[in-house]
């Protein structure tokens, strides 16, 4: 188990790295473009593991579609929402042609599982360009990734030593009530030192504010874990991948993350949690 543990470490500690790396150091648009990046290696592992790889059509559809939502996230365009909207509905009725021209191949479950791929893969992620692009973005950026990695690390160190209660296990048998607890306790005080070091920094905090959205980011984390524990049950498969020793693929390292980006986002848009 040592030797797991080592190797999940080392890999966390590079990836931190790198993450670090990227934060501080590239710009806006080098930013959003790692964030592609990252969203279309999900949408591989996505693919692969939801067997549409065998449907070109499917496939074609869900990338280029994909990429065209993500350009229009990144730029700051006039009409933004009115041209999403209308790709939306061109996206869907092209799955559905599909359908109706490819039928002996393509069903209906192959339309709904593209739909959710791509809304998973690039919409949930994409929420990280936006916090970006946010004033004092850079350092908004450390809330998510609080949320997340703090959150699986609590979870983890707890259930591993004091977990006995079975927290859902049809969907992940070796997670605990304890550890779901001890993840949002960590990510409570990773927000408040997080707020300390802003607070330090000049920035006016709200730790009431911060302490309820370290809490929210806790709770859907751990969703955001259970829900591509989910998938992979359904598909009956360990990994998404071996992209990241001790870890799987892209997927198993930042489907917390998918799902606390979002909710940082609109909670810091709506409530002034730093100034």
């Amino acid at each position: 188990m040592w030797d797991k543990l080592k190797t999940r470490l080392l890999s966390a500690i590079v990836l931190i790295g790198i993450l670090l790396a990227v934060v501080f150091f590239a710009t806006d648009w080098v930013f959003s473009i790692v964030v592609c990046a990252i969203t279309f290696m999900i949408m591989a592992e996505l693919t692969k593991v939801m067997r549409l790889e065998t449907k070109p059509g499917i496939v074609i559809t869900n990338y280029t579609f994909a990429a065209i939502f993500m350009a229009l996230g990144i730029l700051n365009i006039e009409l933004q929402h009115e041209f999403i909207y209308m790709l939306i509905v061109l996206f869907v009725m092209t799955l559905g042609a599909f359908t109706v021209l490819d039928n002996s191949r393509i069903k209906l479950s192959d339309v709904c599982a593209s739909i959710f791929l791509v809304t998973y893969s690039v919409v949930f992620l994409m929420h990280l360009s936006f916090i970006r692009q946010l004033e004092n973005g850079v350092a908004f950026l450390f809330m998510p990734v609080i949320g997340a990695y703090i959150t699986d690390t609590g979870a983890y160190f707890t259930g591993l030593s004091i977990g006995k209660h079975k927290l859902i296990p049809s969907v992940s048998p070796n997670k605990t009530v304890e550890g779901a607890i001890g993840g949002i306790v960590a990510s409570v005080i990773g927000f408040v030192i997080y707020g300390a070091v802003m607070s330090a920094m000049g920035f006016s905090v709200n730790y009431l504010l911060l302490v309820i959205l370290a809490v929210i980011c806790a709770i859907v984390a751990q969703f955001g874990d259970l829900t591509a524990s989910v998938i992979k049950r359904n598909y009956s498969v360990k990994d998404f991948g071996h992209l990241i020793p001790g870890h799987g693929g892209m997927v198993d390292r930042v489907d917390s993350l998918m799902f606390t980006a979002p909710i940082v986002y609109y909670f810091i848009t709506f409530l002034p949690v730093i100034q």
